[in-house]
């Protein structure tokens, strides 16, 4: 962690220099959002569910600054929720907790081909869709997940370039429960070679090697994975991805071992964006990288989303995403749904917005014990404040 802070502050000290300070456009956006959910099964059971009314406050910023040769953009969240119980065996209230979310990106250009910079991403939370893209745990422990990556790139001529980039990741629980969770880092290495075939058409070849351990039982591994992408630019607003390749993970050897194994590994996606509209459609094919009891999976996840702008003032979105799971070293297999709908109301000048949305979480399993439902409503009405750019 030390070594992370370490390469944050090398690269935030070119942005922060008083002469860097004194040239750059900054744009600072304070924001306040209040929740009101409802759930239906809170904890995802698969018998004798809990429902709760959760009450969250968000208060944030963002923070966008930018000179010639370099930028910064810094988004910080801190929601507080408050949870309440309606019925059923848990006593959630338990669960009250103060969240951070933190996002950076900093980025400078030291010499006219070279790009060198840093991403972070920092959260504090009891929702458990972000440990994995492909995530199968619904425990509402409280943990912490920290990517730091920090990235070097060179262009090469106009018809190529080359990015290194390297990420740690620290995953760690944060509180002592019946059932004891194991804590995580991985480091990770990505090296993608871009060729630009013309304006429209891109290549890359990408090559990642990262090695995962944990602090308890779960057995720890390396992974190696190819893969070349082809980009293309449809239109000014829309653009195509699809990549393939192979991934490899070996295991280390432990007491009760677990089988080491390869597959393909394919993605695709189409996003595009408008000033009224935004668009997006995914299907990913991999395996699972952080998990609990050695439960590891290979998944095929689409995921769907679409916005639009209703006379500058509604909003309405749907969206939603399916992942078929198959799990390596038993005969589980699971089928895992997610919908969403929602509308928004924009007034006083799109200062102020309030929305209710939908969401419908549902997962068949053919094992007992791992399937469940949850219906979710939330209520929100949210503000912020664009300061004029300096």
């Amino acid at each position: 962690m030390r070594r992370a802070l370490l390469v944050l502050m090398i690269c935030l000290l070119p942005l922060l220099s008083p002469g860097w300070s004194r040239s750059a456009e900054v744009h600072i956006t304070p924001s306040l959002t209040a929740e009101e959910e409802y759930s239906d099964n809170y904890y995802r059971s698969s018998q004798n569910s809990t429902s709760v009314w959760a009450t969250q406050l968000t208060p944030g910023i963002n923070v966008e600054a930018f000179t010639d040769r370099s930028r910064l953009n810094v988004s910080y969240t801190l929601p507080y929720n408050i949870i309440a119980r309606e019925s059923g065996p848990v006593d959630a209230s338990s669960d009250n907790y103060l969240g951070h979310n933190l996002t950076l990106f900093a980025a400078t250009r030291p010499l006219s081909r070279m790009t060198v910079g840093l991403a972070d991403d920092f959260l504090l939370t009891r929702e458990p869709g972000s440990t994995d893209i492909f995530n199968d745990i619904t425990s509402r422990d409280l943990y912490l997940r920290n990517r730091v990556s920090p990235f070097v790139g060179y262009d090469i001529a106009e018809k190529g370039e080359v990015k290194l980039s390297y990420r740690n990741e620290i995953l760690s629980y944060l509180e002592t429960t019946p059932i004891i969770r194991d804590d995580s880092t991985e480091n990770r290495g990505v090296l993608t070679l871009t060729y630009h075939l013309n304006d429209q058409n891109h290549l890359d070849m990408e090559e990642q090697f990262w090695r995962r351990e944990y602090t308890g039982t779960n057995t720890s591994y390396d992974s190696f994975q190819t893969m070349l992408i082809f980009r293309r630019e449809l239109s000014s607003w829309l653009q195509a991805k699809v990549g393939g390749g192979y991934h490899w993970r070996v295991f280390d050897q432990s007491l009760i071992p677990v089988q080491d194994f390869s597959l393909p590994a394919f993605s695709m996606s189409l996003i595009g964006s408008t000033d009224r509209s935004k668009v997006s459609a995914t299907y990913e094919h991999n395996a699972v990288d952080f998990i609990q009891n050695d439960a590891y999976f290979t998944a095929d996840q689409v995921t769907l989303f679409f916005q639009r702008m209703f006379h500058d003032v509604f909003r309405g979105y749907v969206g939603g995403s399916y992942q078929y799971s198959q799990y390596e070293d038993s005969p589980r297999t699971d089928n895992t749904w997610n919908g969403y709908g929602g509308v928004g109301y924009s007034f006083l000048n799109n200062m102020f917005e309030v929305s209710i949305e939908y969401n419908r979480l549902s997962r068949d399993s053919n094992q007992d014990g791992f399937g469940y439902d949850e219906n979710r409503v939330y209520l929100r009405l949210s503000t912020k404040y664009d300061f004029p750019k300096k």
